[in-house]
Formats: C-alpha cells, structure tokens, sequence
C-alpha cells in the first residue's frame, strides 16, 4: 500500500508540475526546459516543449537558452530537436 500511494503520489506531482511548466513556456526558456524534461524523462513535458518550439522555431535557435543548449553535452538532444522540427516544418505537397 505505501508503495503505490508513493507512486500516486509521485505521479500526480509530476502530472500538476509538467502542466504549470507547460504554462509557463516561453521563447527563452524553452531550451532548458526541454533539456530538463529530457534529464528526467518527463516525456509529455519534452513533447510539449517540442511542440512549442517548433511553432516559435526562428525565435527559439536565437535565443540565448538555445545556444547555452547548443554549447553544452547536449548535442544529441539538439540533434533529435533540430530532426523533428525539420520533418514538422516542411512544406506539405498539394
């Protein structure tokens, strides 16, 4: 019983922190958000992260979050980021 009410437990604060983060995305965070959420394995927080910045693209590479992204051991991170976006914002055949 302590071991599933641990893991409720953990669950729903993990769920109400990914939403207020989700809320609170922005341009200049957005970067290491998505560098946290992939740290700790928040997946609907990455894909959410992902998503937005893929819709605010040319904003997010030139901020500063996303070089500081770019310098660190995050390349890999970068990398997938920069695959998924592309296959997002190609244009689409009529």
């Amino acid at each position: 019983l302590t071991l599933t009410l641990t893991l409720t437990l953990t669950l729903t604060l993990t769920l109400t922190l990914t939403q207020v983060i989700a809320r609170d995305l922005c341009v200049d965070n957005a970067a290491s958000v998505l560098q946290a959420a992939d740290s700790y394995q928040v997946l609907t927080l990455r894909a959410t992260t992902i998503d937005f910045m893929v819709s605010n693209f040319g904003a997010v590479v030139q901020s500063e979050a996303f070089k500081d992204l770019v310098k660190l051991e995050s390349r890999g991170l970068v990398l997938r980021f920069l695959e998924e976006a592309s296959v997002r914002l190609q244009p689409r055949e009529a």
